[in-house]
């Protein structure tokens, strides 16, 4: 068994270059390649590919799944119909529990930015993804995947605890941007886990210091980040940060009350 999961992993290790591409995994970057090439409004040629790179999609080396996706994206081709199929055949085959986590927040975000309309799907795509995998989660992509799901509209009591259970892990990895996204979208999914966010809000007061303007407004884009200010010691640095740095206010929601 340990033999035949190494053979898998080095078949399907993006980084690995000494192993040889398979014939179909061959086949499939041919195809991902046609796929680039082929011009956004030539969408029959686009349909067509897209079913041939779907008839070997669990011969394919199973993270590039996301250049698939991707595709869609930077073409502005909007076919719901073609990644749902996708989506639907990633579950069938069970492949979506070998997908790394920042495949899966990649796929998410070319769903998000295409404005992909089968929630229910997405949901049952959340769901599968197994505790083993969200507990290897890097904390960049948990913020990635919570910003998704919240421009998605999609609120999943039961993932936001797995993610929750990942960021009290790894929160102290979060930079200032990914911070910042990441409190903005887990109050937008109504995410109230008091324990979790005073770690985050405990990180983001110890590292003001290091938050530009950029991250600044997406912080206080939020219309209820200050509610999280409810202490001197998480408040005042993060308050001095921004009066310090040339903010443009109109973007932003500063609290109006005194805080205590």
């Amino acid at each position: 068994e340990d033999d035949n999961t190494t053979q898998w992993m080095n078949r399907n290790d993006p980084a690995n270059f000494i192993m040889p591409l398979t014939e179909e995994q061959e086949q499939g970057w041919e195809i991902l390649g046609k796929l680039n090439a082929t011009r956004s409004d030539d969408t029959d040629a686009l349909e067509v590919l897209c079913n041939e790179y779907l008839a070997l999609l669990d011969k394919h080396r199973v993270d590039d799944l996301k250049y698939y996706f991707n595709m869609f994206a930077e073409k502005v081709y909007k076919n719901d119909k073609a990644m749902k199929a996708a989506l639907d055949q990633v579950l069938s085959t069970g492949i979506i529990t070998k997908l790394a986590g920042s495949t899966i927040s990649d796929m998410l975000v070319s769903l998000t930015q295409i404005r992909f309309a089968y929630y229910g799907t997405i949901k049952k795509f959340l769901l599968a993804v197994s505790e083993e995998q969200w507990a290897q989660l890097d904390a960049s992509t948990v913020s990635t995947i919570v910003q998704s799901m919240g421009k998605l509209g999609v609120r999943m009591p039961s993932i936001l605890v797995h993610l929750g259970e990942r960021l009290s892990v790894v929160y102290k990895l979060l930079s200032p941007m990914d911070s910042a996204i990441l409190l903005a979208g887990l109050q937008a999914l109504g995410y109230d886990d008091a324990a979790v966010l005073s770690l985050l809000m405990d990180h983001v007061s110890k590292n003001a210091k290091r938050f530009d303007e950029t991250a600044l407004a997406v912080l206080w884009s939020s219309p209820h980040v200050h509610r999280l200010l409810n202490n001197e010691s998480s408040s005042v640095p993060l308050l001095t940060q921004t009066c310090q740095v040339p903010v443009s206010y109109t973007h932003l929601t500063l609290p109006t009350k005194r805080i205590v």
